[in-house]
């Protein structure tokens, strides 16, 4: 069934409804076009107030332009209509930083400039290592010349070697590009060692650290390792008997001095004792000057200590033995045994020697009354008249069996390395006799001679007429030590 038709009059109704609702709608879009320019010029107006388009005064209040809302009931805007909008807030924002950069070009040039020299100085920075390295320290501080031995009188000055170094600090200075590091060198040399405390100046330059070598700070302390040089303290010989007479108050005018006495003689050096704690060290020398048996020995304990401020041995104390200036009378000790040589005597002579030789027991040596010599003697004397003629052995010989004896130094002579002794025996019933001992001579300093001399008080006559008169029988005899 067909629907029934449209009056004329209600489709022109139709129509004009239709071109209405049309035009309303077309309005609506014109305004919502006008709201979208407006609330996009309004930020553009507030980016231009913030960075300096307007000239607000202190204190002034921000001006914003004023945002309509869409009226109420309005329709949504359709999404082309916001795309547009959106493109002309960028092209205002745009416009609005060209304009500010062109009216503060030459602040943004400095402003890029001062960056660029901050990230080149950043990198430099960067790129240069903070301090020196604890192994950059350790290397320039061992290439260093090691510090002289100062050795002094009695010790070694011979070469130093490194031995280890620690770094103890490395820190920067107040001053730019400075730093400072502090370090403990150790060397070691022959019988010492030392410890340099080092403060070592760095300076950065071309972006590497390198050591001030002329800044150096150094304070070096010393410990001995081992004791004394004895070579060295056998050099200093003069100084230490020249100490031995002061400690003595020996003077010239009291007689010899050891600095005299031993001056140029033989030394001979003892064990060397080491305290390494105390730092202490001690030695004995025997010095020794005579000519054959003219011999005199001295014998000095010497003390020392090292002082770790200087790195040097110090004498302490020189101690001497008794004896230093007697005669060394030691050698003569022995029994001595005696081929006969000779005899001497006014007349005629008894040879009775010859047969009972002479036999010298030196049992002891002192050096009271510039020195003597104790022991026994065993021989002949002759107690008798001079024969008619030479004889072997006349009646009044008498033998002498371990008389003892003491003998005393009569001579002396530096040169020739001679000493000579004197004795008495005990007197007897038929005269006297006298010992004399010669150890060297000005030609051969180890000949040791004996004179055992008797000496007889006789009455004679001539033409019947007495008289007294004294005989002597002096026997030559050469020793030689059993």
């Amino acid at each position: 069934m067909s629907e029934p038709a449209e009056s004329p009059a209600r489709t022109q109704s139709a129509r004009a409804d239709d071109a209405s609702g049309a035009e309303s709608t077309q309005a609506g879009e014109t305004a919502r076009l006008a709201d979208a320019e407006r609330a996009d010029a309004a930020p553009t107006a507030a980016l231009a107030d913030a960075l300096g388009e307007k000239d607000a005064g202190p204190g002034a209040t921000e001006r914003r332009a004023p945002v309509e809302t869409a009226p109420e009931g309005a329709a949504e805007p359709a999404l082309r209509d916001i795309m547009g909008a959106l493109g002309r807030y960028r092209r205002g924002r745009a416009r609005a930083l060209g304009e500010l950069a062109g009216r503060h070009r030459g602040a943004l040039l400095a402003l890029l400039a001062l960056a660029i020299v901050g990230i080149v100085t950043a990198a430099a920075l960067a790129g240069a290592p903070g301090l020196p390295s604890t192994e950059q320290v350790r290397d320039d501080l061992a290439a260093l010349p090691a510090p002289a031995c100062p050795g002094g009188d009695f010790g070694s000055d011979g070469p130093l070697a490194v031995s280890g170094v620690e770094v103890r600090e490395v820190a920067s200075s107040p001053e730019a590009g400075r730093a400072t590091a502090r370090a403990l060198v150790s060397y070691e040399g022959t019988g010492v060692c030392a410890d340099a405390s080092v403060t070592a100046p760095y300076a950065l330059e071309g972006g590497a650290w390198t050591l001030d070598a002329d800044g150096l700070a150094t304070q070096v302390s010393w410990r001995a390792t081992a004791g004394v040089d004895p070579n060295c303290v056998v050099a200093g010989l003069a100084g230490l008997l020249a100490r031995a007479d002061e400690e003595l108050g020996r003077q010239e005018s009291d007689g010899p001095t050891l600095s005299g006495l031993y001056a140029g003689g033989q030394v001979s050096v003892g064990p060397v004792t080491f305290d390494e704690r105390a730092q202490t060290s001690s030695l004995e020398l025997t010095c020794r000057q005579g000519t054959g048996r003219v011999v005199r020995e001295c014998r000095l304990t010497v003390s020392l200590a090292f002082r770790q401020a200087n790195g040097q041995w110090e004498v302490e104390g020189v101690e001497v033995a008794d004896g230093a200036f007697d005669l060394r009378l030691d050698d003569l000790l022995g029994t001595w045994s005696g081929t006969f040589a000779s005899q001497s005597t006014e007349g005629t002579k008894c040879l009775a020697a010859r047969e009972a030789g002479l036999t010298v027991k030196v049992d002891a040596s002192s050096p009271q009354g510039g020195g003597t010599l104790t022991g026994t003697v065993s021989g002949v004397a002759h107690y008798h008249a001079h024969p008619a003629e030479d004889a072997a052995s006349c009646e009044g010989d008498q033998a002498l069996a371990d008389v003892p004896f003491t003998a005393r130094l009569v001579e002396a002579d530096e040169k020739s390395g001679t000493l000579v002794f004197e004795a008495t025996l005990p007197e007897d019933v038929g005269g006297t006799c006298s010992l004399r001992l010669s150890f060297g001579s000005a030609d051969d300093p180890s000949t040791v001679e004996a004179e055992l001399t008797t000496t007889y008080p006789h009455t004679g006559s001539f033409l019947f007429i007495p008289y007294d008169e004294t005989l002597t029988y002096a026997d030559r005899f050469t020793l030689a030590r059993r």
